[in-house]
């Protein structure tokens, strides 16, 4: 016979006792209880099947080797496991508190690397389940551990919001570590605004808020992740940009000085006026220049100087235009405080503050016309005023200028009227006469856009 699984046989197991001391002195017994009648029976015999090798129900072992039970855990931490099974380990599950943790493991070792930061602080449960190549399970001892990421941040210190203007404000802060660097901000602490995340590792932070509302509460607040993943957010600050008096556009088109403003369509006009006359002013950028235009009613045209620089340009009908660079808000004209007149004759004159008054020597080359609307110097009619367009380079007045620039600016008008009393009448943008104009202090807040 060929033994084959799944073949059928026969079989009677039986067993006979002999007791000579007792009555009866034998005994038969047997599986199929076909004692005391003969076993040989076929018919009556156990029918039994041959099968194959009796299938694997151990179940494997397990256990965590570390972490250890109370530990503290941050940043990353390398789960490792033990386990062993009479024929075959398949994987191994780690699990946090009863959530599979990664994937199964199919080989030794067994270790996972568990990323503490993608769960809040507090205590948490491992354990592992060893899985045989039968489908035998076993669970590993439970392993309790704290995980505790915020005594591990990054320290964020010296949050600071410098540089405020209009439209925009530089943050800086410092960390305790090489981080990135990022924030929010927002007209709530919801925040709503993020800014481009600059991922250099550095301690010293800075990024630029741009786009701003004038005269505007801002909350912000700083983000910095170090080379472990570990973020730390800082409180909530606030800034408040600055206002402005006006905003200031590139000019459109090339702007040609010649006294005729028809390259000054759509630029924001100032009106402001004195006794009798009033007066319309634009400004105007590029690269290259500052423009300004005036178009100012004046029915009696009057000047008399023509030379450059002739000390009392202001009393013939003149305009004057004040340029504060650094916006400094001095009481008095610092040297990058700048004052330029022109007369109806287009007699220039220019100075330059000094901190205790005003240094005449100073020249420098710039761009006038006048155009009028009358004869010069003939009271007997009535005139209709006068145009008068500047370009004053950037150059001559040390400014590189960019978007977003502050400068202090005042627009004056000198009105000399000899036929009448009084005799002169001077009126400006600032509101500052009868005084003195030169208190930068007192000037227009104008922003480059």
């Amino acid at each position: 016979m060929i033994p084959v699984g799944g073949m059928v046989l026969g079989i009677e197991l039986a067993v006979n006792d002999s007791d000579p001391g007792n009555t009866p002195s034998s005994d038969y017994f047997d599986w199929a209880g076909i004692a005391p009648k003969s076993y040989a029976q076929p018919y009556l015999w156990k029918p039994v099947r041959l099968i194959g090798t009796p299938s694997d129900v151990t179940p494997p072992s397990v256990s965590i080797t570390s972490p250890l039970s109370g530990t503290t855990a941050a940043g990353s931490v390398t789960l490792m496991a033990a386990a062993s099974d009479n024929v075959g380990v398949a994987g191994v599950q780690f699990r946090l508190d009863g959530a599979p943790l990664g994937t199964e493991v199919t080989a030794a070792p067994y270790t996972l690397a568990w990323k503490t930061t993608a769960v809040p602080d507090g205590a948490y449960t491992l354990t592992a389940i060893a899985r045989d190549t039968a489908g035998n399970t076993a669970m590993s001892a439970a392993v309790t551990v704290s995980v505790d990421n915020a005594s591990t941040l990054p320290v964020v210190t010296a949050v600071t919001a410098s540089g405020i203007t209009s439209t925009q404000a530089t943050i800086t802060w410092t960390t305790n570590e090489a981080s990135d660097t990022h924030l929010e901000y927002g007209l709530t602490t919801a925040y709503g605004t993020t800014t481009p995340l600059d991922s250099r590792p550095v301690t010293a932070h800075a990024q630029t808020l741009g786009g701003l509302a004038p005269t505007t509460l801002y909350h912000y607040r700083v983000r910095s992740r170090n080379a472990e993943g570990r973020v730390a957010v800082s409180a909530d600050f606030t800034l408040t940009t600055l206002s402005v008096d006006a905003m200031v556009y590139r000019a459109a088109v090339p702007i040609t000085v010649d006294g005729v403003l028809n390259e000054w369509s759509g630029a924001p006009a100032a009106q402001f006026s004195g006794r009798s006359n009033s007066a319309t002013a634009y400004l105007q950028w590029d690269d290259t220049n500052l423009y300004v235009a005036f178009q100012v009613t004046d029915p009696r045209l009057n000047a008399t100087r023509t030379a450059r620089d002739a000390g009392d340009i202001y009393l013939d009908d003149s305009v004057e235009v004040y340029v504060g660079t650094a916006y400094d808000r001095a009481s008095s004209m610092q040297p990058d405080d700048y004052q330029f007149l022109v007369n109806l004759n287009n007699a220039q004159g220019d100075l330059r503050g000094t901190g205790a008054g005003k240094d005449a020597g100073w020249n420098a080359i710039w761009q006038s016309a006048v155009r009028l609307q009358g004869t010069l110097n003939a009271n007997a009619d009535t005139d209709g005023g006068y145009t008068v367009e500047i370009a004053i380079p950037w150059a001559q007045i040390g400014v590189i200028p960019v978007s977003g620039m502050v400068l202090g600016i005042e627009l004056a008008v000198n009105d000399s009227d000899p036929a009448s009393t009084p005799s002169s009448d001077h009126f400006d943008w600032a509101g500052i006469a009868p005084n003195s104009y030169a208190q930068p202090t007192l000037w227009k807040r104008v922003q480059l856009e």
